[in-house]
């Protein structure tokens, strides 16, 4: 009996893996054969808690392996379309040496191994032991000879050093200069990069003289960095289950908008909105923000906090509300009939270490410039 369901169940994984991978074939243009064989060959329910049933460890969503106090996840499995995507970006190669940022199951860090062959290496870092060490369990079960280290993922891997690609599976505020050291001239460094609440790209670098250069960006959504290096909280709890990402949300503005939200708004249709409304609102103007629950990713709402006048309009899927004062809703008006909505794909984004001078200002309404810590970020419309 238990060796009919093994064999079932090896057989029904070997078809759920075949189905996710056709499927792929048919949302990421041009997935490469070979990511395609890779994600084929590893089992990825084998990377999941044991509870999850095969049918929904090949589902297009992120898995939760680890949540804290508040309730918030700490760490996921990506879903298969992302998981795609960024392998596509880091375009890894047989004999490549490799550092993964965040192992959290092992299942990436698996394929990569796969991509790379035996001549190549791949090391992953954790800042999360227990993860670190089950994932660590499962590569070595499975013969894949992978590098788990325990530590804080910003400071990147320097004995192993240097690598011709770096990809960071969290997201981050800022890239970290240990990541730019410790790859090679030339190599390509892939990150999900928040640049503005609404506006978080998964960002394929190269580096050129010192600086990295991104001509590759898809929109994404990962948990952040933990550890010092993690940035300003980007989510704030409105309540237990609601919550709020906004730039410069500070407890004065986050009581604002909590006041507001207790009120009744009021209603009417959403307008006609171009394709990427948000993220060039939110691109020009830090008081864009988003409103969520945990419970249902589908209840998410778009719109602008202006705390000072004690007004915020918010877009979701029951129409366009208004909280408090018109100047919020007056001024999204104003930004939407004079928006020239921005593409993440044709977008160049330039990471300039913050000690190198700061070139003189553009002169185009379509360049913007994000100063954070480490990095000088120029982003350009290329249309």
């Amino acid at each position: 009996m238990e060796r009919g369901y093994g064999v079932n169940r090896e057989m029904s994984s070997a078809a759920a893996r075949a189905g996710m991978v056709a499927e792929l074939q048919r949302t990421v243009a041009g997935l490469p054969n070979a990511i395609g064989a890779a994600l084929a060959a590893v089992p990825r329910e084998d990377f999941l808690p044991t509870e999850i049933p095969v049918e929904l460890a090949y589902a297009d969503k992120p898995v939760t392996l680890a949540v804290g106090d508040d309730g918030f996840p700490l760490s996921t499995a990506s879903q298969p379309t992302m998981v795609a995507a960024m392998l596509d970006q880091l375009a890894a190669e047989p004999g490549d040496r490799i550092l993964e940022i965040g192992t959290a199951s092992g299942y990436n860090a698996a394929l990569l191994h796969h991509l790379v062959g035996a001549d190549g290496r791949v090391y992953s870092v954790e800042i999360d032991p227990s993860l670190a060490a089950a994932a660590e369990t499962r590569l070595r079960e499975l013969g894949l000879p992978v590098d788990v280290h325990v530590g804080d993922g910003w400071d990147g891997l320097r004995a192993a050093a240097p690598f011709d690609r770096i990809i960071a599976t969290v997201g981050v505020f800022d890239l970290s200069p240990r990541w730019l050291d410790q790859l090679r001239e030339g190599g390509t460094l892939v990150a999900p990069l928040w640049l503005r609440p609404g506006i978080e790209l998964s960002v394929r670098f190269s580096k050129t003289d010192g600086v990295l250069v991104g001509r590759s960006a898809v929109h994404c959504a990962f948990l952040r960095l933990r550890g010092e290096h993690a940035g300003p909280d980007s989510y704030r709890s409105i309540t237990d289950t609601q919550f709020a990402t906004c730039e410069g949300l500070s407890a004065e503005r986050l009581d604002t908008l909590r006041t507001l939200l207790a009120t009744t708004p009021s209603t009417e249709p959403i307008p006609t909105l171009p394709e990427h409304w948000f993220a060039t609102l939110a691109l020009h103007d830090p008081r864009a923000i988003q409103v969520f629950t945990l419970a249902d990713p589908v209840d998410i709402s778009f719109g602008l906090l202006d705390a000072d006048q004690h007004s915020l309009v918010l877009i979701g899927g029951d129409g366009l509300r208004s909280y408090g004062g018109p100047s919020a809703r007056d001024e999204l008006n104003i930004a939407l009939a004079q928006m020239h909505p921005i593409d993440p794909a044709q977008l160049t984004i330039t990471a300039t270490p913050i000690a190198r001078p700061e070139p003189s200002s553009p002169d185009s309404e379509s360049t913007v410039t994000i100063v954070r810590r480490h990095f000088r970020y120029t982003i350009e419309d290329r249309r």
